[in-house]
This record gives structure tokens, C-alpha cells and sequence, in this order.
């Protein structure tokens, strides 16, 4: 991680996005592939700036995703177009589940606590969710969703991780995909504050 932030254009900010966000969540796999390669517990023929160009928060999902060990290890040998051992497949899928598990823990500590900060647990609420990871990950929200669970207990349930929103107006109409969140939630806030 420290590694990753020093090499990043916006050293020693964003430090939070870089443990979760999707343009990072590759790159922090690839780092441990390299550490694993420098510490002779994975062979991969393939140099840091391959594998980096190389591993993508896609990737990775991907990697997750493979259905038995046979297509994990003829995806990663059609991506990284290398021949990769079965222990090594094994491996590396070990390492994204890992980034990616550490990354949806985390994003359900930070919605664990905003829930109790605002005195909210108990009460069903739903969290509007915007990104790529969130949306497209392997299991990235089902994970979350278990982070909630350990630290809410029950009522970890009554949150709902959503990441749609009602375009119509009414809250009561089923909602509906907004590919644009960042900017539908800037117009409710500036809605919300032109009211006051």
C-alpha cells in the first residue's frame, strides 16, 4: 500500500480510494504477485510492468469468477500469455480474493460506522452505491453485505446496498440503473440545498 500511494499521482491523499477503489484494486493484486515472485513462492515469466499492465481490478474479478480450477488457469494463461502451473493459478486467485476481501471489509466498516454514527441502526435504510467495483466485482457486494452482518448483527440485514436510484421522482417506483451517480447525487444535493 505504501509502495502504491508513493508511486501514485496523488501522494498521501485518497488513501482510503487506493484500499478500495477499482483503479487501484488491480494494481494492489499485481504488487503481490510481485511479492510473492521476489519471495520464490510463485513462478510467473513475466516483469513488474507486465504484470501490472497486465493485472486489472477486471482481471481479478474474472479470476474470482472462474468456475473450476481447469478455466482459471486457461484464463490467466490467455491474459498474462504465459503458461501458469495449477499450484500458481491457485495462488494468485488466493491474492485477489484476498485484495478484494480486504477492500469490501473495509467498505462495510465505513458503512457500519456511518450506520451507527447516525443512529440509524435497527431502522431498514438504502445505501445508493456508486462504481464499477460495487457493480461489476465477483461477490464484492454479497461481501460487504457480510461485513454489515458481523458488526451490525441482524441488523446488518436492514441495510440494503443499492445501486440504483428511483429516476421518476417517487421513491415508491421501482428504482431504476443510473449510470451517471456521481452526478445524479451532486443534482440532489444542490436540490436538497436550494430548498433550504
Amino acid at each position: 500500500m505504501e509502495q502504491l500511494d508513493a508511486d501514485s499521482l496523488n501522494k498521501g491523499q485518497q488513501r482510503l480510494e487506493k484500499l478500495i477503489g477499482g483503479m487501484y484494486l488491480g494494481d494492489l493484486c499485481a504488487r503481490m504477485l510481485e511479492s510473492a515472485i521476489a519471495a520464490k513462492e510463485l513462478s510467473l515469466p513475466l516483469s513488474s510492468e507486465q504484470l501490472r499492465q497486465a493485472f486489472t481490478s477486471s482481471l481479478a474479478s474474472k479470476i474470482e469468477a472462474a468456475s473450476s480450477p481447469a478455466d482459471l488457469q486457461q484464463l490467466l494463461q490467455e491474459e498474462l500469455k504465459v503458461q501458469v502451473s495449477p499450484p500458481a493459478a491457485q495462488l494468485i486467485l488466493e491474492i485477489c480474493s484476498e485484495v478484494s476481501s480486504r477492500a469490501a471489509t473495509v467498505s462495510g466498516c465505513l458503512l457500519a460506522a456511518i450506520v451507527k454514527h447516525m443512529k440509524l441502526v435497527g431502522q431498514e435504510i438504502v445505501v445508493g452505491i456508486d462504481g464499477s467495483i460495487f457493480k461489476l466485482y465477483t461477490r464484492f457486494k454479497e461481501r460487504i453485505s457480510l461485513t454489515l452482518e458481523e458488526l451490525l448483527g441482524e441488523d446488518g440485514n436492514k441495510v440494503v446496498l443499492e445501486v440504483t436510484l428511483p429516476l421518476t421522482g417517487r421513491w415508491s417506483d421501482p428504482p431504476q440503473l443510473s449510470e451517471d451517480g456521481s452526478g445524479v447525487g451532486a443534482a440532489v444535493i444542490a436540490a436538497t440545498a436550494a430548498e433550504r
